[in-house]
C-alpha cells in the first residue's frame, strides 16, 4: 500500500463515524514535536470537555535506489480520550490516557530489520483557544511501551521494556474546530 492510499484510508476511518442525533464537536491539526517531526491528530467530543483523540504520525519515509534498493519507514498510531479542565475562558488544562502502536521497518536486499511495539501514554498539557475556530496547545506524553525487533532470521527474540518522560519531547499542536450537523 503505498502512502497516498494508506493516508486516504486513515481519513476515511477518522471521519466516517456512527450516526448521532445531536450536534458533534470536532477538531482536526498538526501536532509538531520538532522542526521535522510532525503528526496529524483528529479529536471529536464526547461528552461535555471530553474529547476522543486520534494520533497518527508517518514519518522517516525514505526510498534509494543507488546500487541496491533501500526503503525504511516508521508509521505509529495512537487513539485515546483527552479530558479539558477550564482554567479561564481562553486556557484549558488537557490531560487523559492515550494506548498506541508504532511499527518500523527497513528493508535492503541483503536484510529486512525493524521495530514493532505497543505504548501507552498520558497525555499532560494547556490549550489556549485564540479564536472561536482555531487553537493551540503545548504538551508532552510520558509512556511505557513494550517493543520487540525483528529480522529475516527472527523474530521477538528480545522484548524491550521502556519508560520515560522527556521535557524535551514537547509537542505544539495547531488545530481547527468545527462542528458536524445534526443527524438523524
Amino acid at each position: 500500500m503505498n502512502t497516498k492510499h494508506f493516508i486516504l484510508f486513515t481519513l476515511i476511518l477518522i471521519f466516517c463515524s456512527p450516526l448521532t442525533s445531536q450536534k458533534m464537536s470536532r477538531e482536526i491539526g498538526i501536532r509538531f514535536s520538532g522542526l521535522d517531526d510532525f503528526d496529524f491528530i483528529y479529536k471529536k467530543s464526547a461528552d461535555g470537555l471530553k474529547y476522543k483523540r486520534y494520533r497518527i504520525a508517518a514519518s522517516s519515509l525514505s526510498l534509494a535506489l543507488v546500487e541496491d534498493t533501500r526503503f525504511s519507514f516508521n508509521v505509529s498510531y495512537a487513539r485515546g480520550i483527552e479530558k479539558r479542565k477550564n482554567v479561564t475562558n481562553q486556557l484549558k488544562f488537557i490531560h487523559g490516557w492515550e494506548p498506541g502502536v508504532y511499527l518500523s521497518l527497513a528493508y535492503s536486499e541483503d536484510l529486512t530489520s525493524g521495530t514493532i511495539g505497543i505504548f501507552l501514554g498520558y497525555v499532560l498539557g494547556f490549550q489556549y483557544d485564540f479564536s472561536d475556530k482555531f487553537y493551540v496547545n503545548i504538551e508532552t506524553i510520558p509512556t511505557l511501551a513494550l517493543s520487540t525487533n525483528y529480522t529475516d532470521e527472527d523474530f521477538g527474540e528480545d522484548v524491550l521494556i521502556n519508560a520515560g518522560f522527556n521535557s524535551r519531547e514537547a509537542a505544539l499542536t495547531l488545530a481547527y474546530k468545527f462542528s458536524s450537523p445534526a443527524r438523524k
